[in-house]
C-alpha cells in the first residue's frame, strides 16, 4: 500500500502542467487556451492526415492530388495570410482566427 501511494505521488506529468505548480498557477479553470505552433523545418515538421473518407473523395476524384494533410499553421495558412495581415505575427493571427474544418 505504502508503493502504491508513492507511485501515485510521483507520476510523470507534462511540461504544461509542470511549468504550472511551480510557477503556482491553477492546473484547471483556464481563461486562455493554448495552441502549439509547430517551428521545424518543412522537411520535418508533423503534418496531420485528413480523414480516411477525404483521402477516398481526392484518389477518385483527382488520382494524381498530393493534398493529403490538413492545413498547417506555419507551413500553409500563415504563409498564405492576405495582404491587410501582411504585419501581423504568427502569434496573432493564430491569437485571432480559429482553423476550421471546410466541408
Amino acid at each position: 500500500m505504502s508503493f502504491l501511494l508513492k507511485s501515485l505521488r510521483s507520476r510523470q506529468v507534462g511540461a504544461h502542467e509542470a511549468v504550472d505548480r511551480l510557477l503556482g498557477h491553477k492546473l484547471y479553470t483556464k481563461s486562455r487556451q493554448m495552441r502549439f505552433a509547430d517551428l521545424q523545418p518543412p522537411a520535418t515538421a508533423k503534418r496531420v492526415l485528413k480523414s480516411a473518407g477525404e483521402i477516398n473523395d481526392l484518389l477518385s476524384n483527382a488520382p494524381d492530388c498530393e493534398d493529403i494533410f490538413q492545413p498547417h499553421w506555419v507551413l500553409d495558412v500563415y504563409p498564405d495570410r492576405p495582404d491587410e495581415l501582411e504585419n501581423c505575427s504568427l502569434h496573432e493571427l493564430m491569437s485571432w482566427y480559429e482553423r476550421y474544418r471546410t466541408t
